[in-house]
């Protein structure tokens, strides 16, 4: 058909076919509208890499003046919908295309120019006769849509169309680097580590509060901006719990950040499956790759020699043979979160390490301020005096 009659929901603004709406809890029902007509989807289109990759030096985020009417899918607290009869989908050739930004298991991500606003997003390009890039859109689209507004350190997405059988996810532009990118081009000290894991503990803490477990943390997927706050990008493989005590089941994520029991899955020694703490011990990785200034595989170190049943948190720091510079309170905390058992590991509720916020590696040096970085107002960790070239 030219158009599909579709409902609005009146809470998360969400979309639905109207055939759907019986399925809708009735909290979630729809707004007084009228359902709005999509417009006819255009054949697919074939994006071309071109070079160089030339980006503005402050892209803008999005405006609610634009020329097209993005506030409609835009989530941002506030907006409303009273006044909206027809909503209008974008569309790719509103789009002028600058360059790729990167690549994954599922999809591309390009840098684009909106032509009538001039801004500048990030656009996600995913194959929608793809099952799997079906699929982990999707999460992406629901675990951003819903919550991304509600902490600081989570890439905002701002709409969702499609054209043929492309799938596409516009968001935030964030200029800047990887962690990756840093730890290949500078040596952190432990004030800039401490600074950026304590921005992941909080987006990680947020999204279990929501039973999100992100499942693929890495340095790859932090990146960070011109004034040192880190946006967590690629929520593809996150899985939204129904319960806060649910487990997961899927052998899924980068190998050599994997946590022990996700591990054990494919081994068929795990019957419980996991949850939360796995990102926990992904930051530990990341840590520890940050400390050394490469990527490691810390799984293998572990355990090469050690019954993965019996290791010792305590002996984890020195097994890895961590930086001699590195503090005491730096070597804690990293074999508190390499803790081999979940339930005793540092960022889990029953941890025998305690609060992650209370540990002492946050008190020293640099001091972190917790509700500063939970607000994202914090000053940031001088850059240049911090951080020494790597040799």
């Amino acid at each position: 058909r030219s158009s599909i009659l579709a409902v609005l929901l009146s809470e998360c603004h969400f979309l639905i076919h109207h055939y759907c709406e019986s399925n809708v809890p009735e909290s979630c029902r729809k707004s007084n509208d009228p359902p709005p007509s999509i417009s006819s989807i255009e054949p697919p289109i074939l994006i071309k890499d071109q070079s160089p990759l030339s980006i503005p030096s402050k892209p803008t985020q999005l405006s609610t003046t634009s020329s097209t009417n993005f506030s409609t899918f835009d989530p941002l607290p506030g907006f409303t919908l009273e006044n909206q009869r027809r909503i209008s989908l974008p569309k790719f050739s509103d789009f002028e295309y600058v360059g790729r930004l990167g690549s994954g298991g599922y999809a591309q991500v390009y840098c684009v120019q909106h032509i009538l606003s001039k801004q500048y997003f990030a656009i996600k390009v995913a194959d929608g006769t793809n099952e799997q890039a079906r699929q982990q859109l999707e999460v992406e689209k629901q675990i951003l849509f819903r919550y991304s507004y509600g902490n600081s350190y989570m890439v905002k997405a701002y709409c969702a169309f499609h054209q043929g059988s492309n799938l596409f996810l516009v968001m935030e532009l964030v200029q800047g680097g990887t962690l990756f990118h840093k730890i290949q081009t500078k040596r952190m000290n432990e004030d800039e580590i401490r600074f950026y894991v304590a921005q992941l503990i909080c987006v990680l803490q947020y999204l279990h509060s929501k039973n999100i477990v992100y499942r693929d943390l890495k340095l790859e997927h932090a990146i960070v901006n011109s004034t040192g706050s880190i946006r967590l990008i690629d929520y593809g493989l996150g899985r939204l719990l129904k319960t806060s005590g649910d487990t997961c089941h899927t052998f899924c994520g980068t190998y050599s950040y994997m946590a022990p029991e996700v591990r054990r899955l494919k081994t068929g020694t795990l019957n419980d499956g996991y949850s939360y703490p796995i990102d926990f011990w992904a930051l530990g990785v990341m840590f520890i790759e940050m400390l050394h200034s490469k990527q490691i595989d810390v799984h293998s170190q572990i355990f090469e020699n050690n019954d993965e049943e019996t290791n010792e948190p305590e002996s984890v720091a020195q097994i890895l043979q961590l930086p001699s510079h590195t503090s005491a309170e730096a070597r804690a905390c990293v074999s508190g979160l390499l803790e081999n058992d979940p339930e005793k590991r540092l960022g889990s509720p029953n941890s025998p390490h305690g609060s992650i916020r209370e540990h002492p590696f946050f008190k020293i040096g640099h001091q972190i301020n917790w509700q500063e970085i939970e607000f994202d107002s914090f000053k940031p960790v001088d850059h240049v005096s911090t951080v020494s070239k790597k040799k």
